[in-house]
């Protein structure tokens, strides 16, 4: 559930990379050639440790949308 409240943050295309870091949970940012690498940890409870990761394309060729699919358990 805290995935879906840190994607409701306004993600634009303009937003460099490294400043996508400053949002909370997530644990770091990177820029490559090709994409921007965001790692999260999400921990909804003591005892919970959620690893995810998003890549973006570099903001020039990037409109601005963004779409997740997926599920839990065995998918």
């Amino acid at each position: 559930m805290r995935l879906l409240l840190l994607l409701a943050v306004r993600l634009s295309a303009q937003t460099p990379c490294p400043e996508l870091a400053r949002l909370n949970d997530v644990t770091a940012a990177a820029q490559t050639a090709t994409h921007c690498r965001v790692t999260l940890t999400l921990r909804p409870s003591a005892d919970s440790e959620i690893q995810s990761e998003v890549w973006l394309p570099p903001a020039a060729a990037w409109n601005g949308k963004f779409l997740m699919e997926g599920g839990g358990g065995f998918v």
